[in-house]
């Protein structure tokens, strides 16, 4: 009898650590949140988005006045060096290219790139 009620306990048991083995699936998205849209479909109200999702993550977070400051002067100076990254990008791939590559690698990447507003 006992061997049998261990047998059984086991075999109860062994689902269980088969499940605590495997990581929870990632939560679902929320609702009322949808998730950015890429960078070739951002238009001219993008800095408005940007705005809005600031505000939105200062309340979320809590931040006072001082905190939303450094956080905007953060973003800023990285916006700044990812322009200086990407004209130093366009001047390097104007070493490499011939002008005719040059334009119409401009066109291509217009195409996928609208220019955003300053």
């Amino acid at each position: 009898m006992n061997k049998q009620l261990i047998s059984l306990l086991i075999a109860l048991a062994m689902p269980l650590a088969v499940n605590a083995e495997q990581p929870p699936p990632p939560p679902p998205p929320v609702a009322d949140q949808a998730p950015p849209p890429p960078p070739s479909e951002m238009g001219p109200d993008h800095g408005k988005q940007h705005g809005r999702h600031m505000e939105m993550v200062a309340k979320e977070l809590g931040l006072n006045s001082e905190q939303k400051g450094r956080m905007k002067d953060i973003f800023e100076e990285q916006r700044v060096k990812m322009k200086a990254i990407h004209e130093e990008t366009r001047s390097r791939l104007r070493a490499v290219l011939t002008p005719e590559q040059l334009t119409k690698f401009e066109s291509l990447h217009q195409g996928a790139h609208p220019p955003r507003p300053e």
